[in-house]
């Protein structure tokens, strides 16, 4: 994907994003994102299909952000400290980020569950070993 094309495609998940974030799940229209990002839905539909698309995108922006800050942690002599940090940093995270919590692990559909959401079970993984 070419530099333009980057930039647009994160321009639509930053003002999904804020929509989501602000607003919920049920506010992220296709419509509702393409007029805020100023762009024509076709262009929306081009990057991610539809809305489906959007939200697990969505998702894996939403687990992008989420792992930045798991990774930050370092491993100690205490492997029960170091869950607990692990453990607060996913606490914290929910509670800053709400909507995009929900999108991430509210889902009863298994098959929606994003690529990124198997990177922090296996983060999580290494803390047990």
């Amino acid at each position: 994907m070419d530099d333009a094309k980057t930039r647009t495609r994160r321009q639509i998940l930053e003002v999904a994003a804020g929509i989501l974030e602000r607003d919920g799940a049920q506010a992220v229209s296709t419509r509702s994102v393409a007029a805020a990002a100023g762009i024509r839905a076709a262009s929306l539909y081009q990057f991610f299909g539809d809305k489906d698309g959007l939200l697990a995108a969505l998702a894996i922006h939403a687990f992008d952000i989420y792992l930045a800050g798991k990774h930050t942690l370092t491993h100690t002599d205490d492997p029960v400290d170091d869950m607990r940090r692990g453990w607060d940093i996913h606490v914290d995270f929910g509670l800053r980020h709400p909507a995009f919590y929900l999108l991430m692990y509210g889902t009863d559909r298994p098959d929606r569950r994003p690529p990124a959401a198997d990177e922090a079970h296996d983060l999580l993984l290494t803390f047990l070993d």
